[in-house]
């Protein structure tokens, strides 16, 4: 009976070391190794040192000898410890999830990460650099159209077209857009779309907020907080008086359709924004859409000299 029982234990063992080395799951095979033959068999073995002694060199062959280093072998099959199928399904679910992010992700994902944490991290640097670089580089591209379009108008004088060519470009007045950019667009503008509007209208994505959100921005916001601004900022640089560019703001918006620019431009870009990009997106979002929109303000606000 003794050496039957021994040569059933010494198959089984072979058995799960071969199961066990191709990667197959004891539980789903059938054999139920940890949760049949163990507890019954712990529980016969009580009194049989030998018996013991073979159903312990099955658990340290199942199972990695760490796990069960700390772990005392239970004499009842009711609480007969199952460290094996546990320490499976977690490694299997690692797995599937591993993969499932690199494949939902990829390379995309893997570059998108620390971008993502430095833009949480850092926001208003963040916003404050590409902002202030974007309006630059869009108040530079307005200069130099209207300086080519200047040029094309005199081109039969050299003289007078290098002349022109040089007049056409005004340092003074990138600066002012770089100023509005990093300081109002950037850093201004992350605390009203991404704090103060949070705290006043909550950052649910609903269509009622989402709503509320834009007709704020679009009737008080955009007219008498981000356009004016743009203009004192200038009048500081080019060192003109508020009244002065009070008046300029007030003809851009009669004559120039200024503020319905802005609207035809925002109002989209806006819902899009509040309703479906995240919080340290936002901005870089808004950066983009503004660096068109940059163009048409610095050309209009540029007519006036």
């Amino acid at each position: 009976m003794i050496q039957s029982f021994q040569l059933i234990l010494y198959t089984s063992t072979i058995v799960l070391i071969l199961a066990n080395s191709r990667g197959v799951n004891a539980r789903r095979c059938g054999l139920g190794c940890h949760s049949f033959i163990l507890p019954s068999h712990t529980h016969h073995a009580k009194g049989n040192p030998q018996r013991l002694q073979h159903t312990n060199t099955i658990r340290a062959l199942v199972a990695p000898s760490s796990t069960f280093a700390s772990q005392k072998v239970s004499h009842h099959p009711a609480i007969v410890n199952d460290p094996l199928p546990t320490k499976m399904n977690r490694n299997s679910l690692a797995l599937r999830g591993g993969a499932s992010v690199l494949g939902s992700a990829g390379a995309g994902g893997m570059m998108l990460g620390p971008l993502s944490n430095f833009f949480k991290s850092y926001p208003y640097v963040v916003a404050f650099t590409i902002c202030a670089t974007k309006a630059s580089a869009a108040d530079w591209i307005s200069q130099f159209a209207e300086a080519k379009k200047g040029n094309n108008g005199n081109s039969g004088n050299n003289k007078s077209t290098t002349s022109k060519r040089k007049s056409g470009l005004s340092l003074r007045r990138n600066l002012a857009f770089l100023c509005y950019g990093g300081v109002y667009q950037g850093i201004g503008q992350n605390y009203i779309y991404n704090n103060l509007f949070s705290a006043l209208f909550g950052k649910s994505t609903s269509m009622a907020t989402v709503f509320t959100k834009v007709l704020v921005d679009m009737l008080v916001v955009i007219p008498t907080i981000c356009l004016p601004v743009a203009y004192l900022i200038k009048a500081a640089i080019f060192k003109y008086s508020p009244a002065e560019a009070a008046r300029r703001y007030i003809v851009d918006i009669k004559e120039n359709g200024l503020l319905v620019i802005s609207w035809i431009v925002w109002a989209p870009a806006q819902a899009l924004s509040f309703a479906f990009i995240p919080e340290h997106y936002r901005i870089p979002f808004m950066a983009c859409v503004s660096f068109f929109w940059l163009i048409m303000v610095s050309s209009i606000s540029g007519r006036a000299g």
